[in-house]
């Protein structure tokens, strides 16, 4: 996954491991975690996921 604040901004490129069950499982975890911090974080207000990140709510374009 991805975030930027912008296009043409710097990406953060983030790197999560999880233990999972499934590659999909895993996803869907690191995804949630990426959406708490940009909702929980004030500093990141401007900043959503992308690179195919999907689904609908806080975090997406």
């Amino acid at each position: 996954m991805t975030a930027t604040a912008d296009p043409g901004d710097d990406l953060i490129d983030l790197v999560l491991f999880s233990l999972a069950d499934s590659e999909a499982e895993a996803m869907l975890t690191a995804r949630a975690a990426c959406l708490r911090a940009l909702e929980r974080a004030p500093e990141l207000i401007a900043w959503r996921l992308s690179d195919g990140a999907a689904g609908d709510g806080p975090g997406t374009r």
